[in-house]
């Protein structure tokens, strides 16, 4: 990750701490990575590894562990254990978070960030990189 992105997140979280998650260690990333059989974007590994699953705006963000304001929903390895399960399409993916319809967002092998829309069956390209989705996220707030 990019270090003035790095910085613009401490100060979102800081003014905001509730929508922080809890920060990941290595040993537990790689095992999440073992258990879906893919390796992880590497910035969002140092995203994991610094602010866990969080929400940036209105924008969710799972990680292995979520911000307390998220505690209902799946982290990072159930959710996309369960979108594999919907759509073997996806099993190559990481999904990291799911639109306000139920549609999938994830980080695809090529390191680009994604929405399947299943509703106009199309796949729509988010951002170029996890480092621009999380730009996005925050250009919104």
């Amino acid at each position: 990750m990019e270090n003035g992105l790095i910085l613009t997140l401490n100060s979102y979280f800081n003014k905001k701490p509730i929508l922080k998650g809890i920060p990941s260690n290595i040993e537990d990333i790689k095992k999440a990575e073992n258990e879906l059989s893919i390796s992880f974007d590497k910035d969002y590994v140092r995203f994991l590894e610094l602010f866990g699953g969080c929400l940036i705006g209105a924008e969710e963000i799972r990680g292995l562990v979520n911000a307390e304001i998220m505690e209902d929903i799946e982290n990072v390895v159930e959710l996309t254990k369960e979108c594999r399960e919907d759509d073997s399409e996806l099993n190559s993916w990481l999904i990291i978070a799911t639109d306000s319809s139920g549609n999938p967002i994830g980080i695809h092998s090529n390191r680009k960030v994604y929405l399947v829309d299943y509703e106009f069956d199309e796949l729509v390209e988010l951002a170029s990189s996890f480092n621009e989705y999380l730009n996005i996220c925050l250009a919104k707030t």
